[in-house]
């Protein structure tokens, strides 16, 4: 999990400063790794105790919208100077829904688990993995994407807590009392954006919302249309009529 966060990044280092995505400067601050120029991400104090204390990062394929994940391919050395060892590894991060599929095998509570955090408005992103072996370094960095996401195995949920502006629910306010209509439009997580409309006042507090999401056949040959009733005082989701789409 460690080496996932450490590597799948944009982060760079200009002169020793950290720029880039501020959830991916939170996550290597928790896990205590600095990323240093060349694409390397080493921890942060020398005494912690790992047995891989390098993570250099050999290819990105970088977040797209379309996609929701992000994958590196990246280089974990060992501490041992005398032998050198290396693995090659491909780190995935992304939204819960894209990495479930393309995972080789999903946990049987993984999606109640992320329903669980979103619905708290939480920022819930999946994490993933795969070692490569027998191979070198060289015909790692020249993988293609689609390869390199495949089979991959869950390394758990990043979940990150992400509070409102300070002037937020004032601004809302202010809004709605001199008759301006309030929407938020949001590439975050549904059941997120429904906390966060809750908590500004978007949507009212005590009321149950109707979300309307698109899921996959278990064929994966259709796609189907699945009205969800989310309750303001229960973490329960209820799924309602379905409705087939061409």
């Amino acid at each position: 999990t460690i080496h996932v966060l450490a590597g799948c990044h944009s982060l760079v280092s200009i002169n020793n400063e950290i720029v880039g995505d501020p959830l991916e400067k939170a996550a290597m601050a928790t896990i205590h790794w600095v990323t240093k120029g060349g694409d390397v991400s080493i921890p942060r104090h020398k005494g912690q105790s790992t047995s891989k204390r390098l993570v250099r990062i050999l290819k990105r394929f970088h977040f797209q919208s379309s996609l929701q994940r992000m994958t590196c391919l990246v280089e974990v050395e060992g501490s041992s100077v005398s032998t050198g060892l290396t693995t090659g590894m491909v780190v995935c991060k992304g939204s819960p829904e894209a990495i479930r599929a393309l995972l080789k095998t999903v946990p049987a509570a993984y999606e109640s688990t992320y329903d669980y955090y979103t619905q708290r408005g939480y920022r819930v992103i999946a994490l993933a993995y795969r070692y490569v072996h027998g191979t070198t370094m060289s015909a790692v960095k020249n993988m293609h994407r689609d390869e390199a996401e495949s089979q991959l195995l869950f390394a758990g949920f990043g979940i990150f807590s992400c509070p409102l502006m300070p002037d937020s629910l004032a601004s809302i306010q202010e809004l709605q009392e001199s008759s301006h209509q309030t929407i938020m439009i949001t590439g975050d997580n549904i059941l997120t954006a429904v906390h966060v409309a809750r908590d500004t006042g978007i949507c009212a507090e005590k009321a149950s919302a109707l979300v309307l999401t698109v899921k996959t056949s278990d064929e994966g040959e259709r796609r189907v249309l699945q009205w969800k009733g989310i309750q303001a005082d229960s973490a329960a989701c209820t799924e309602a009529t379905s409705k087939a789409l061409a």
